[in-house]
């Protein structure tokens, strides 16, 4: 739940400083994100649709345009 919540934050992180520590950090938030459910219709499942949506958006300018997938 915490990486959906700071998705847009670390993408910012990169934006901001072009650091590559912080668009790794960010694929390897997503991969969680995207390897596991939401939940049902509660809190963890608005939290997914709320705030991971703006963190995707950012990464889509850098030309990043697939879920992060977990090794």
């Amino acid at each position: 739940m915490t990486s959906m919540l700071n998705a847009e934050i670390v993408a910012f992180a990169y934006q901001e400083t072009r650091d590559p520590k912080y668009l790794a950090f960010w694929r390897e938030m997503m991969a969680g994100v995207f390897s596991g459910n939401a939940g049902s219709l509660g809190k963890s499942f608005a939290q997914a649709i709320r705030q991971t949506i703006f963190g995707l958006d950012r990464v889509r300018a850098w030309g990043v345009t697939e879920a992060p997938r977990k090794r």
